[in-house]
């Protein structure tokens, strides 16, 4: 009997090795398809990160480039009211002449009346 208990002791060993075994095989392909399941989430997670990311860059050039046409189109506008302003300007200090010219001419025939 002792070595039939030896026997059903080494069958016992063996198929707990065997077992063992078989688990560790499932775990280590558990494991895997759990890495790459992670590496899958990460990977997607990455790209709609940057997908994000580029869409606010290409926001901030449409923005950039509409401020610089808002201030391009500002310039470009108070140049012209300048010009006008400088052209009023000058047409009443035209005007200003005339006027002295003027009153001048009308102070002299007052005064060649008046005599």
């Amino acid at each position: 009997m002792p070595r039939t208990v030896h026997v059903c002791r080494r069958v016992h060993v063996c198929v707990c090795v065997c077992v063992s075994q078989d688990l560790d095989q499932v775990t280590a392909s558990r494991d895997e398809e759990t890495r790459q399941a992670g590496e899958q989430q990460l990977s997607a997670v990455v790209r709609a990160s940057l997908k994000k990311d580029k869409m606010g860059v290409e926001r901030l050039m449409v923005i950039e480039s509409a401020v610089r046409d808002v201030a391009t189109a500002s310039a470009l506008a108070l140049n012209e009211l300048q010009t006008r302003l400088d052209k009023g300007v000058s047409e009443v200090s035209g005007m200003h002449g005339l006027l002295s010219m003027h009153d001048s001419l009308v102070c002299a025939w007052v005064a060649d009346k008046t005599r």
